[in-house]
């Protein structure tokens, strides 16, 4: 399994291609023209993968600028929480207040709930859900691969922000401590925005973000 990054848009999002046995899944497609989508095509292209579904960790806009456009390219499904589903709309208000370009509108194509298993080219992800930054948020991880890939929830040094409609900073506060931390601390955590780390890492520093 090989899991190359790209970070597209103004907003810096970290968009996955996770590739295993000649399939590939895009996580969380945050390019916003067709430079960028150029860029992931050729990528996934050279390496003669096939597209096997597009996942979202949530469906900020920042997140999903090129989902309508790749499903439509590669005829896949979006693999995303329906708790999530009202950001479809709801992300027109965002870009307009940012004077950003706005998101085509998509279709989840397929709900993924906790505790769900999905498989890329025979290696398996669990789906944890993580709320709290959206209500939808989830994470996807791989225990023989040791790696988790964590949205808007947790980062090198940082959690997700929960001023954002439907935030909550209870639940995210819960996802980070009971779900994330509770991995083994060598876990790597690739996060939506930012450079990698480790659960181990991120251990140390969460009484900076929720103190007792």
């Amino acid at each position: 399994m090989e899991i190359a990054r790209f970070t597209f848009n103004p907003i810096a999002v970290n968009t996955y291609v996770i590739e295993s046995a000649g399939e590939c899944v895009v996580v969380d497609p945050g390019c916003i023209n067709d430079m960028e989508r150029g860029m992931l095509a050729k990528h996934i292209e050279e390496r003669q993968l096939k597209v096997v579904g597009i996942w979202l960790t949530h469906l900020h806009f920042d997140h999903v600028w090129s989902v309508s456009k790749l499903q439509k390219k590669w005829g896949v499904e979006v693999y995303a929480s329906e708790q999530d589903e009202f950001l479809i709309e709801g992300n027109e208000q965002f870009t307009i207040e940012w004077s950003l370009p706005g998101v085509e509108k998509f279709r989840i194509g397929r709900a993924i709930e906790d505790g769900e298993e999905l498989t890329v080219g025979g290696t398996k992800w669990r789906v944890i859900s993580t709320p709290g930054h959206t209500p939808g948020g989830v994470t996807f991880y791989n225990s023989e691969e040791k790696v988790c890939l964590t949205g808007d929830t947790l980062f090198c040094g940082g959690v997700g922000r929960t001023d954002f409609p439907m935030g909550d900073s209870a639940a995210l506060a819960d996802s980070v401590r009971n779900r994330l931390l509770t991995l083994a601390e060598d876990i790597r955590v690739l996060p939506g925005h930012g450079p990698e780390t480790t659960i181990g890492k991120e251990r140390l520093m969460v009484g900076c973000w929720f103190p007792e």
